[in-house]
């Protein structure tokens, strides 16, 4: 796709509003900060925001001898700090680099970072989230040159708002990638030194448990793989506000016995321990588990998420209740809208549709364009179905469903129905569960308050919901055994770990290894069906999927089906879901 040089007029006025913000934090005077601060995280914490719900859950995991007060005081000490840290931010991005080195007051372990260097010896800086990691980048790019890899920020304009003041000391910042590790390891090889924020989740291939304040945390394994192949030296370092509001610097060697992933997280671990209040504890550090291990952050309660729910359920009612021309007229000017503002969806569709189908439809860019408009109206039809009556559904096309699914099953006994992203699926899922008990295997949407929704709708419908786990499909397969229907979503993502790479228009896709474990196990009836909107009514589709003898096949089969079902109605597929969001290694991202 063609891209547009130079700054457009939104991010120009984007750029000099953020200008202004930062102008204004660091006018802020320090008492006036404190306030702020203290104020702001007593809220966050009483409220029980999800950084704070977060916060809380981190330290209560990684401190475990904190009574319930004493954790609520840490975690309020920690938002405060944060906080304070946004004011700190202004002010080395403001004023020239050595003007805002005058905040640091005393640097501790820098002897053996400069023995180092006259031995011109390469150096690995692992810097975690902690303390004023923006002023100590000033503080080595200043003394030492760095070469840091990074994550872009989303929007272009932003990353370039940020590299402008990032870009002053001599530290030179490259993306996080191929690119950014040859650059990395040259400057390895040449003496030099390098930056990396060891403290975040890696990619799902570069990674390894080691433990971190004893949890299981998936951790990045280059800086030792760095470090083995230069010999360079590897040092902690972090900047700590001191209690007269200036900063000192520490450094903290690693043994070359210790760079190893785990032996990494020691060394940060122990940085942290030194000034717990000072590090991001609102990160999701422990997000990825160990495979058969339960999620560590539950779903957040949200403030006000009861009156939320009730509010989204009367919304939900209201608009099933109202004349369908009405709905789908205001639902497609929304989309319409959004599709104009060039939101990250555009962006999403725009990429899935160039990815699957620039090679066999000229007219991509009109479908993906199209594609959203059709989910527009297909989220107006999902309220409609859910507040139909049956006679309604049935004069809809309901009975159509439920025809064509039985028109190509052989013959009686469980039916696994592939329910995939395109036309009205809510009406299959509906029309299915009312002609024979029906489960689905169901994972929960990411909004507490939609998937609250969703499983009321679920259970209005008489549909049972199973778990997306393995637990959840040994059930299913009990289920088809005894006759019942199971529908699932074939494109859901699942863990790296419970997933199998298979080609969707040419490209690799993860998909649940249980959906094959669970066809391969009942032999089963598959059968993919789908419901395009036809006027006021919705026209129904099946095919029953041919299975393979090999059973290793079988995954493949069902992918190939529903590539001819989306080449029907291209225009009905949801192109703007990250399909391709979990990559296999060496892949490159798409989003």
């Amino acid at each position: 796709m063609p891209r547009v040089s130079g700054a457009s007029p939104e991010s120009t006025h984007l750029n000099t509003l953020l200008h202004a913000l930062i102008v204004l934090l660091d006018l802020c005077p320090p008492l006036l900060r404190r306030a702020v601060a203290g104020s702001a995280a007593t809220l966050a914490e009483r409220l029980g925001l999800r950084s704070a719900q977060t916060t809380r859950r981190n330290l209560a995991q990684c401190y475990p001898d904190l009574s319930p007060a004493e954790c609520s005081a840490l975690t309020r000490a920690v938002i405060g700090h944060s906080i304070l840290l946004m004011f700190d931010t202004a002010s080395a991005w403001l004023r020239e680099p050595q003007a805002a080195l005058t905040q640091i007051r005393v640097v501790f372990g820098e002897a053996e970072v400069d023995a180092a260097r006259q031995a011109r010896r390469p150096i690995i800086f692992l810097l975690p989230h902690l303390g004023n990691w923006e002023l100590l980048n000033h503080y080595l790019g200043t003394r030492y040159g760095l070469t840091h890899m990074y994550q872009p920020a989303r929007k272009r304009w932003l990353d370039r708002f940020v590299q402008n003041r990032r870009n002053r000391t001599g530290t030179r910042f490259v993306t996080a990638g191929r690119t950014g590790v040859r650059a990395q390891l040259e400057a390895l090889r040449a003496g030099g030194c390098i930056g990396t924020m060891a403290d975040q989740e890696p990619p799902v291939h570069d990674g390894v448990f080691a433990p971190f304040f004893g949890v299981p945390s998936w951790t990045g394994t280059l800086a030792p793989a760095l470090a083995r192949k230069t010999g360079a030296e590897v040092f902690v370092a972090w900047c700590e506000r001191q209690a007269d509001d200036r900063y000192a610097v520490h450094f903290l060697a690693v043994d070359r016995g210790e760079q190893t992933a785990a032996g990494l997280n020691r060394a940060i671990e122990s940085a942290v321990r030194s000034c717990p209040v000072q590090y991001v504890w609102s990160y999701k550090r422990f997000r990825t588990r160990p495979p058969g291990e339960a999620a560590f952050y539950p779903t957040p309660t949200v403030p006000f998420s009861a009156a939320r729910g009730v509010l989204a359920r009367m919304g939900a009612s209201l608009a099933g209740l109202s004349p369908r021309p009405l709905t789908r007229g205001l639902a497609r000017t929304i989309a319409v809208g959004m599709w104009l503002l060039g939101t990250r969806f555009r962006r999403q569709s725009l990429a899935n549709t160039h990815l699957c189908l620039a090679a066999i439809r000229p007219d991509w860019e009109t479908i993906a364009r199209n594609s959203w408009t059709s989910t527009g109206l297909g989220i107006a039809d999902t309220l409609w179905v859910w507040g139909a009556n049956p006679s309604e559904l049935r004069s809809a096309g309901a009975e159509a469903v439920v025809q064509a699914v039985s028109g190509v099953v052989p013959g009686p006994g469980g039916v696994l129905l592939l329910a995939p992203r395109l036309g009205q699926r809510e009406l299959v899922i509906r029309a299915m569960a009312e002609h024979a008990p029906s489960s689905e295997i169901y994972q929960p949407f990411p909004r507490p308050n939609i998937d609250a929704l969703i499983r009321a709708q679920r259970a209005a419908s008489g549909v049972r919901l199973l778990q997306y786990t393995r637990h959840g499909f040994d059930k299913a397969a009990a289920a088809l055994r005894a006759g019942e229907h199971i529908i699932i979503c074939p494109e859901q993502q699942p863990r790296l770990s419970d997933g199998t790479f298979v080609s969707f228009f040419g490209e690799p896709a993860l998909m649940a290894s249980g959906l094959r474990r669970l066809i391969s196990e009942t032999k089963c009836h598959v059968v993919l069906a789908w419901s395009e909107p036809d006027g006021e009514r919705f026209r129904a589709n099946a095919e029953l999927i041919t299975l393979p003898d090999d059973d290793a096949a079988i995954l493949d089969v069902c992918t190939a089906a529903l590539e001819r079902a989306v080449l029907t109605a291209p225009r009905q597929y949801r192109w703007h879901d990250k399909r391709f969001n979990i990559r296999p290694r060496g892949a490159r991202r798409l989003y």
